[in-house]
């Protein structure tokens, strides 16, 4: 028997009630004046625009909605103007972003993924909009823990995607990580509202298609949606707790920060070593916080420190020194300017 996303409650419309006290778990203080929502015209982001229209309106907010015209496919252009003329029958206004340039040919999710949140974020600035509405759901949730455990992620990649997150200074919003994609399908039909397929969603070319259709020989096996939903529930709260150990033990190791972070290096190794890491970790950061810093790769770092033979090392664009007691973290190429000079 296929293994079934919903219970019984599948067909029921979420309702502006209960998309209510979703919105309320948010804590979203003070209200902004106007908010932004991404929609792509699935039968998900059409839900939520629906939904938070009712709830702009009872809070006397105003709602922009913003639908990316990917240009991967020959009818997105078509499928972009009939969510504006779907939304301006609801009395949503909604302004097309046209993704302009040379389509990748590889890595497409990734690519297209960062593009579509770049123009989000430039036209939420344009527009003077502060906090921007996303439609994924339980099964997007779902999706996004089993390949970051597939990718050997640590418990903050297992927390998943959290409700309320930054971007850049844009505070995106999502209310509908617990709710299932038959409940968004169920509320389109109780609003009279169509909604567009888009067969990317089912091209096994991808990773996430790949995944998804493996899920139900994986729940057979005692690996439920629900089950990983808890994973990641439990995982948030775990990070959250150890986040909170490491900032109290950044205060009592760090000893300066600025263009050079100095970690005392004793306090430093008396740690647990998931906290060691961590401060390390904002360390390297505070120097440096463009530079891509992989986690085997830190990882490598914290092994290393324990050797008795460390002096030096470069990771994530910085230079790690070992000296009288104190570990140095540089930016590398500051440091070469000034070994240079």
């Amino acid at each position: 028997m296929p293994f079934k996303w919903q219970d019984n409650t599948s067909s029921v419309p979420l309702g502006p009630e209960e998309f209510c006290l979703r919105m309320a778990e948010l804590e979203l203080s003070p209200l902004p004046k106007r908010i932004g929502v991404a929609v792509s015209g699935g039968a998900d982001s059409m839900a939520l625009t629906l939904l938070a229209q009712e709830w702009c309106k009872a809070q006397g907010m105003g709602l922009v909605a913003f639908t990316v015209d990917h240009g991967l496919r020959p009818e997105s252009a078509g499928e972009a103007r009939h969510v504006v003329a779907w939304l301006s029958g609801h009395g949503v206004s909604c302004e097309i972003l046209p993704w302009q340039g040379i389509k990748p040919e590889s890595r497409i999710e990734e690519t297209a993924r960062a593009a579509r949140y770049a123009l989000l974020g430039e036209a939420c600035r344009k527009h003077g909009i502060s906090h921007l509405m996303l439609a994924h759901h339980a099964q997007d949730q779902v999706e996004t823990v089993m390949m970051r455990l597939a990718a050997g992620s640590g418990i903050d990649g297992l927390a998943g995607m959290a409700r309320v997150s930054m971007m850049d200074g844009l505070c995106l919003l999502r209310p509908l990580l617990d709710v299932f994609p038959g409940r968004l399908r169920a509320t389109c039909r109780a609003h009279g509202q169509a909604w567009i397929e888009d067969p990317m969603n089912s091209c096994t070319d991808f990773a996430r298609v790949r995944l998804r259709k493996s899920l139900s020989a994986l729940a057979r096996e005692g690996l439920t949606p629900i089950r990983v939903l808890r994973l990641a529930m439990r995982s948030a709260r775990m990070g959250e707790a150890v986040a909170s150990m490491a900032s109290g033990a950044w205060e009592d190791v760090a000893e300066s920060v600025g263009e050079e972070v100095v970690l005392d290096f004793g306090r430093l190794m008396a740690l647990p070593e998931e906290i060691r890491l961590r401060v390390v970790q904002r360390g390297l950061l505070a120097v440096h916080p463009a530079a891509p810093l992989r986690q085997h790769r830190l990882e490598a770092l914290m092994a290393s420190l324990s050797g008795a033979s460390f002096r030096k090392r470069t990771l994530a664009g910085c230079i790690v020194v070992l000296r009288k007691g104190k570990l140095l973290i540089r930016d590398e190429k500051l440091a070469s300017a000034g070994m240079a000079g």
